[in-house]
């Protein structure tokens, strides 16, 4: 998780992208993955764990993500947002599930 994070944090999707499930990058190309963050309008600053649940090959975390907003104003808003998260194992190897996030949620 923390690699993880900390490649999302300095923008180092390229990074990031191998802790990404299986099952999602067989339907996601690593520079389809890589553009998709690339209009993103919210940068990531820091990420910590509050809490991680494990049982069998999956496992939830929860997270404090701190965010800075790029709006229209000269300066931008920071935030730190809760955040829950999936992880799995496959074949002995933890990977992020990366879930969309629906507007409202």
């Amino acid at each position: 998780m923390t690699a993880y994070w900390g490649h999302k944090i300095r923008q180092e999707f390229d990074k990031s992208y191998p802790f990404e499930d299986p099952f999602y990058r067989k339907n996601m190309t690593i520079g389809s993955y890589v553009q998709s963050f690339d209009t993103a309008k919210a940068r990531w600053t820091s990420a910590r764990t509050e809490a991680v649940r494990i049982e069998g090959d999956t496992a939830v975390t929860d997270m404090m993500i701190g965010v800075r907003i790029m709006g229209p104003s000269a300066k931008p808003l920071e935030h730190e947002v809760p955040l829950q998260e999936k992880w799995i194992k496959v074949e002995g190897v933890w990977y992020h599930v990366l879930q969309k996030i629906r507007p409202g949620q």
